[in-house]
């Protein structure tokens, strides 16, 4: 029945916050634990994550700024006997947050952003008035007010961009805003946001692996995405494959 599956999904989630408590738990604080885990806590997380489900996973520690160790867990893929490796790689969703932040303030640096102008001031297309005092600031710290995503009825256009509150006066988690502050980094900086940020992030912190814009190259050392009930996202690359057959087409 459906309230069974809302049942199924609340346990799911539940295991899977249970799973993330468990793995980035006060034993990491250890200092027996700064050279590596022990084998009882992986064979543990090994378990949750069967209940979880997670099909695979890596952690790690660091010490004094640099990696003390890294255990993979799992496989790439939900019945694929290829495993997770140290070197696999994860789409890292919500974190490019803090990589966005990370560009912002290196063009602050540069006094091509001041963080407590207003967004229309760099990028003016935000009809509503309250909407129209949110600044950089404010988006970087998610108290702007704007919702985390705006969703349109079928056949009609997305709504106006509209903060819930009076911008500054509390906190609301928004990825709408960073999208937003995406657009202004890149009128401020002449540069397409994924150039922007390996020139300013990836590149000069030696992350050689990281990547905004999905490259097939890179399949052979990713995992791949799963759903709630850990089996493997149906068409997750399409739009991806889209783009990028888009990007390549002679004109």
């Amino acid at each position: 029945s459906s309230g069974t599956s809302g049942l199924d999904v609340r346990i799911t989630n539940m295991h899977r916050r249970l799973f993330l408590q468990q793995a980035f738990a006060a034993g990491f604080l250890a200092r027996e634990w700064r050279t590596a885990p022990p084998q009882a806590y992986l064979a543990e997380l090994r378990s949750m994550m069967t209940a979880a489900p997670v099909p695979g996973a890596v952690i790690g520690a660091i010490h004094d700024f640099k990696v003390s160790w890294i255990a993979p867990l799992g496989v790439k893929a939900a019945g694929s006997p290829d495993p997770v490796t140290a070197s696999t790689l994860f789409q890292a969703a919500s974190l490019t947050k803090q990589v966005t932040a990370y560009a912002a303030f290196s063009l602050r640096g540069e006094g091509k952003l001041d963080f407590d102008r207003t967004l229309v001031s760099y990028v003016d297309d935000l009809r509503d008035a309250q909407a129209r005092t949110v600044t950089v600031r404010q988006v970087l710290s998610h108290c702007s007010g704007f919702p985390n995503w705006r969703f349109a009825e079928r056949g009609k256009p997305a709504p106006d961009l509209v903060p819930a509150f009076a911008p500054g006066s509390r906190y609301q988690y928004s990825g709408e805003g960073y999208f937003y502050l995406q657009r202004i980094l890149e009128r401020v900086s002449d540069a397409g946001f994924g150039e922007l940020v390996r020139d300013r992030v990836f590149a000069p912190l030696g992350m050689s692996s990281s990547t905004l814009v999905w490259d097939p190259a890179t399949l052979p050392r990713t995992a791949l995405p799963h759903d709630r009930r850990g089996e493997i996202r149906k068409g997750w690359d399409g739009a991806a494959r889209g783009l990028r057959a888009d990007s390549t087409k002679s004109v």
